[in-house]
């Protein structure tokens, strides 16, 4: 089944009524704003362990 294509107004409307509006979205490509890989490196010798 298609799902059928309506206006942001429409969307807002299905939101503040509570209407459940996940099957709208498109999940699969959802990413955090900000929250990319990044490098660490450390230098710490293993072999100065307390004792």
């Amino acid at each position: 089944m298609k799902k059928r294509s309506f206006t942001a107004a429409e969307f807002d409307e299905k939101f503040e009524k509570g209407e459940d509006i996940t099957s709208y979205l498109k999940l699969d490509k959802v990413i955090k704003p900000g929250l990319k890989a990044k490098k660490f490196f450390s230098n710490w010798p293993f072999s100065a362990r307390p004792k």
